[in-house]
């Protein structure tokens, strides 16, 4: 399990500048795109999606650093898949189901000692591409063809979905989620 400490909002206006203009791009492109359903899709009904370019709500698992350098300064898709692997190509992954994304998020140092971060990010779907198959798939999205790739490792064995990007200016990071594992412990009943 987990234990959330801190929500922190993002608000990069340069980074959701090139989101919002990205989002336009595949609007303009491809008109109305196909709903592409994801586990996220409902549960965060206060904060509007536009649906129009199947923009999902999906986590990103780093450290507590990592997600301060993103928020700051957006993905850098010169470092995608440095720090795990490229199972789909050299993308920005982010799954639908927070558990996946925490298996790529590692503890932090110093003052972040034994906490976890996540961030929760706003993606442009649009076109989606889904395949079972490991391999290489960004030509997909760089042609044109689509937008996206889902990894879908739900169909092939059973485990989760992943969102690939490869254009950092589909995903904006909106939360920092900072929390620590919990591994069988029972939660303290609030007091009062």
């Amino acid at each position: 399990g987990a234990r959330v400490l801190h929500v922190l909002r993002v608000e990069n206006h340069s980074a959701f500048d090139k989101y919002c203009d990205r989002k336009r791009k595949v609007i303009e492109q491809r008109g109305s795109c196909d709903d592409f359903p994801v586990a996220t899709d409902g549960s965060m009904e206060c904060l509007p999606l536009d649906m129009e370019a199947n923009i999902k709500y999906l986590f990103h698992g780093t450290n507590p650093a990592g997600a301060d350098a993103i928020a700051r300064t957006d993905f850098d898709m010169d470092r995608a898949g440095s720090a795990v692997g490229t199972m789909f190509g050299p993308g920005i992954y982010l799954a639908e189901n927070a558990s996946k994304s925490d298996e790529y998020a590692k503890e932090g140092d110093g003052i972040f000692m034994g906490q976890c971060a996540l961030l929760l990010c706003r993606a442009v779907a649009g076109k989606v591409f889904t395949t079972p198959d490991k391999g290489d798939w960004s030509q997909k999205v760089l042609s044109g063809e689509f937008d996206a790739v889902c990894g879908d490792r739900l169909a092939a064995v059973g485990t989760f979905r992943e969102m690939v990007f490869f254009d950092a200016d589909s995903v904006c990071t909106e939360f920092i989620v900072l929390y620590t594992r919990t591994y069988g412990e029972v939660p303290e009943a609030p007091v009062g």
